[in-house]
Formats: structure tokens, C-alpha cells, sequence
């Protein structure tokens, strides 16, 4: 979802940009309720209550100038920073974007459900020369929010040494051509002044300009369309034949329409949404339905190709891909690009991006018939946001153990993504440390955190025997990978019951001899 468009209702969160100097990524949750904003939170839980000061002050500035406007980003981004909280409420600003660049559209598209009314329209039925029509009706011209064109064909530019060019005032929200006539209305340069024409939008315009073709005269020149720092124009089924120029700090969304002529432009916002390319003589074309890549999470890996396919529209037309390069600063990511048989240029972006970033761009430019006076290129920015990644919980569960001092529940937070390593082995009395269970893991092992994970300690008792003599417990040496040996029944230490059973065994035998000997005798008589 881009610029004016209305998010669906419902509630959306970014954090993606970050204070600078704070080094602190707050926590935007924008709610919409019937198209208008019903809720603008900050969360500005810091540690630095002079630092959360600053973030609570921008959140709530930001808060009383969005309850009730239009869900789009254009409300978000047309809230000037609060004074004393500058950063703060640039990080605002931006995360607020980028929530509700995430937030699905309204049904039936979302546009600004305040349109202009009926009477703020001024319509052109008559006339064939923009700055004479308006040089006669200014006041009327400058007040309405909305100029509607019902004729073919209006001329910019003056036969006198006057501006060649003609600006949009400020306060004009809409400018709409003849819808009912091919190209709509077109808008061509001054015939009896040669050179080239321009139609500029100032800084801080806001304007939707809609059924327009710009037109290029070969022999008296042509329409360029200048958009400046600061200003932000929507071009809806429009023809470019010409050179539209976006300056530094300007947007431009580019919607159902052809573009013909250059695009001038270093680091603008330029929004592409079934935008065709093509060449003067209209025999190459490369259509483009979107230049917003799918969202990307940082620590998390992305994985995302697309393509740019080109059409020849004449017989005789060839179309050799000479030039062809892919840039991005995107840290983290790889580019690979590959030129096919049929003319086609596909990028792949693979990679784990190691930061958040909002709109990060990659740079795709591209040539055909180099060689050939009929040369078509464009130079495309394709745009990446990376969001932050989530903050997970990770619980350490001692389980009876101490670790650091630490007894029972340790929790720790960490990114979505990022690899943490587990903690040495915690200790506890009469155990001996087994492994973190959870599934299962050892001391300094590394653990991807996919969500909330709890680590639980798991022990084993040591086996233990009494001394008898002093009644201490002792631990048991290991005697399992010693050599089996025989077993004796260990003495008892009385040595007078000993005495005892030999007297009587003695007397015994003595008694028994004495006997043995009498018979003997008797015998012998």
C-alpha cells in the first residue's frame, strides 16, 4: 500500500526505523477504524527516561494530529516534527509508513475518503491555453483543490519572451483530463515558441494528476513534467512522451501509465504500479506491475526473484540486452541476474539482511540496441523494506541450579532470527549438570531463536556411601572400568570368639583319641 491509499481497517505495527544517537527502534501500532485513524501508540519502553521522554512527547504530537485523517501514508508523512523531539518524531514518522505500507488496502482500492466537493471542482471547458485561462480566472483557480480538463487538447508555454514553464499551485489536490477520449486530455507545447515546456510541481505540493498525454512535438518541442524536493505527485493513466525529472526528496507514484521519454532522478521515491516502458516509436515494451519487492525480516533468510519481460511490438524490431546491472547496499543480501532467450532479465535476492531498513532500494539498469538509434533503457529502482525483526523471550529454568549467582528463572530477549550461545553449565549440590533440555543442548552450544523458547537444566545425582568410623558421606570411586576381581568375605575383627571354638574343638579331638586308645587296649588283652 503506497501514498494516498486507505489501509483496510484493522490494527498494523512497525518498527523499522531507528533514533539516531538513541540507537533505539520504537514501536509504532497504528489502528484504523472506518478508513481514518482511530489510534497512533508509541511504545517507548526505554531505559533512558530522558530518552523516552523525547519518544513519549513525539508519539503523543503525532497521535493528536492523525485521530480522525485518512489511513494513508501521505497523512502520516505530511505530520511536521515536534520541537525538542526531532529524532524521535522522524522515527515515528517513518515507522508509521512503514506500517501501514504492510497494511492491506481498503475494498474497492482505498483512495482518500474525503474527496474534494463538488463545488471546490473547477472545470475547463473552453480555451486552448493553460496560463491564459488561468491568468483570467486566478482567484477561483488558486482556491479549488480540484481542476477538471472537458477538452482534447491544451497548450503550455507563450509566444512572448514570458515563463515558458507552468506551476501547480500548492493547494491543488486533483487535476483530471477527459477521461472519455483516448489518451485524455493532452498537453502540448506552445506551438510558436520552440524549446522545451515545462509543467512543475513546487515543494510541498500534494496532487493527483489523472487522463493526462504530455505531449512531444518534434519540431517545436515538448512537454517535461519537474517534480521538486518536497512535493508528491500521483500520475494515474497517463502518457509521458518526454522527460519527467524527480528531484532529491520527492515522490512520485507512476500508476496504469506508459512512459515513453527519460526518467531523471538520483535517490526520489519513484513508485511503479502497471507502468509500461517503452521506446519513442513504441516497437519495445517492458511492463512493470510493481517495483515493491516482497518485505524481508533482518536475521531471517530471504529468498525472492522477479523479472523484466520484454514485448516487440513491430516485425522488424530486435531487442539484445547490452547493458544490464543490479546495485544494492543492502547489507546481506546477494544479487544474481541472468539474461534468457527471449529477451527477458530476471534478478534473484537471496541473503539474510542484517538490518532494518524502509524502502531500501536496489538499482536495476538496463539497455537495449546499444548499438542502434532506436536504444531503450531505463534505469529502475525496485524497493526492499526490512522490518525488524520480533523480540523473542528466551527462559533459562535452573531447575534447583544456580548459574552466576542467579537461582530459578533467568529470561533473557533477543531478536527473531539472531543466533545466541547457551550459557556454561550451572551448578548445584549434589548434582552433576547434564544438558539443557530443550531439545537438547550442551554448554556453549549455538541456538537459532525461531521464537519463544524455554531451556531447562537437567541434573544427575551422585551416587554416595557412609564411613562408619566418623559418619561422613563420601562419594563412591568409579570402579566400572577396573578389572573384576574375587570377592572375600570381609572379617568381623573379634578374635576371642575365634579362641573359644578352637578350645572346644581341641578338647574334642583330645576326648576322642582317649577313646579310640582305651579300645585299642581292651583289643590286645
Amino acid at each position: 500500500m503506497t501514498g494516498s491509499e486507505i489501509a483496510a481497517d484493522g490494527t498494523y505495527s512497525s518498527n523499522a526505523a531507528k533514533v539516531k544517537r538513541f540507537n533505539y527502534n520504537p514501536l509504532i501500532t497504528i489502528t484504523v477504524k472506518d478508513g481514518k485513524i482511530a489510534a497512533f501508540n508509541v511504545n517507548a519502553d526505554m531505559t533512558n527516561k530522558r530518552n523516552q521522554r523525547y519518544m513519549k512527547r513525539a508519539g503523543n504530537h503525532f497521535e493528536k494530529a492523525l485521530l480522525g485523517k485518512p489511513a494513508s501514508q501521505d497523512s502520516v508523512a505530511a505530520v511536521d516534527s515536534v520541537s525538542h523531539a526531532t529524532l524521535s518524531s522522524n522515527a515515528a514518522r517513518d515507522s508509521g509508513k512503514a506500517a501501514l505500507a504492510a497494511a492491506p488496502k481498503a475494498q474497492g482500492g482505498g483512495s482518500d475518503p474525503n474527496p474534494p466537493a463538488q463545488n471546490d471542482n473547477f472545470v475547463i471547458t473552453s480555451g486552448n491555453h493553460l496560463q491564459s485561462i488561468y491568468m483570467n480566472n486566478k482567484a477561483a483557480m488558486e482556491s479549488a483543490s480540484s481542476w477538471e480538463f472537458k477538452i482534447e487538447t491544451i497548450f503550455i508555454g507563450s509566444s512572448n519572451a514570458g515563463d515558458p514553464n507552468f506551476s501547480i499551485p500548492k493547494a491543488l489536490q486533483r487535476m483530471s483530463g477527459d477521461a472519455s477520449r483516448p489518451g485524455g486530455t493532452e498537453i502540448t507545447p506552445y506551438r510558436y515558441k520552440s524549446g522545451n515546456h515545462g509543467l512543475i510541481f513546487r515543494s510541498g505540493t500534494k496532487t493527483t494528476v489523472e487522463n493526462f498525454t504530455f505531449g512531444k512535438d518534434n519540431t517545436f518541442g515538448s512537454v517535461d513534467l519537474h517534480v521538486k524536493n518536497g512535493a508528491k505527485v500521483h500520475f494515474k493513466n497517463c502518457i509521458l512522451k518526454n522527460q519527467l525529472r524527480v528531484e532529491d526528496g520527492a515522490e512520485v507514484i507512476l500508476e496504469n501509465c506508459t512512459v515513453m521519454g527519460s526518467i531523471d532522478y538520483k535517490t526520489a521515491n519513484i513508485v511503479l504500479k502497471n507502468v509500461t516502458l517503452t521506446d519513442p516509436s513504441g516497437g519495445i515494451g517492458l511492463n512493470i506491475q510493481s517495483n515493491i519487492l516482497r518485505q524481508a525480516t533482518a536475521g531471517r533468510y530471504y529468498n525472492h526473484n522477479f523479472s523484466l519481460p520484454v514485448t516487440l511490438n513491430k516485425g522488424s524490431q530486435t531487442a539484445a540486452l547490452d547493458t544490464f546491472r543490479v546495485e544494492t547496499s543492502i547489507e546481506g543480501l546477494n544479487i544474481g541476474k541472468n539474461k534468457t532467450e527471449n529477451n527477458h532479465a530476471t534478478i534473484t535476492v537471496t541473503g539474510t539482511p542484517s538490518k532494518a531498513e524502509y524502502n531500501a532500494r536496489i538499482l536495476v539498469t538496463f539497455k537495449y540496441n546499444n548499438a542502434q538509434d532506436t536504444g531503450f533503457g531505463f534505469a529502475i529502482p525496485y524497493y526492499l523494506s526490512v522490518r525488524q525483526a520480533p523480540i523473542r523471550t528466551i527462559t533459562y529454568d535452573l531447575n534447583g541450579g544456580k548459574l552466576e549467582g542467579n537461582m530459578g528463572i533467568i529470561r533473557l530477549r533477543a531478536a527473531e532470527g539472531s543466533i545466541i550461545r547457551l550459557p556454561k553449565a550451572p551448578v548445584r549440590d549434589g548434582y552433576t549438570f547434564d544438558y539443557w533440555k530443550g531439545s537438547r543442548y550442551n554448554p556453549g552450544d549455538s541456538y537459532r531463536v525461531t521464537g519463544d523458547h524455554t531451556f531447562t537444566a537437567q541434573w544427575k545425582e551422585k551416587h554416595t556411601t557412609r564411613n562408619q568410623e566418623n559418619d561422613q558421606t563420601k562419594t563412591k570411586p568409579d570402579n566400572s572400568q577396573k578389572t573384576a576381581k574375587k570377592i572375600h568375605e570381609p572379617g568381623t575383627g573379634d578374635t576371642t570368639r575365634t579362641m573359644f571354638w578352637s578350645a572346644i574343638l581341641s578338647a574334642a579331638i583330645a576326648t576322642a583319641l582317649s577313646v579310640i586308645r582305651r579300645k585299642i587296649k581292651n583289643a590286645i588283652k
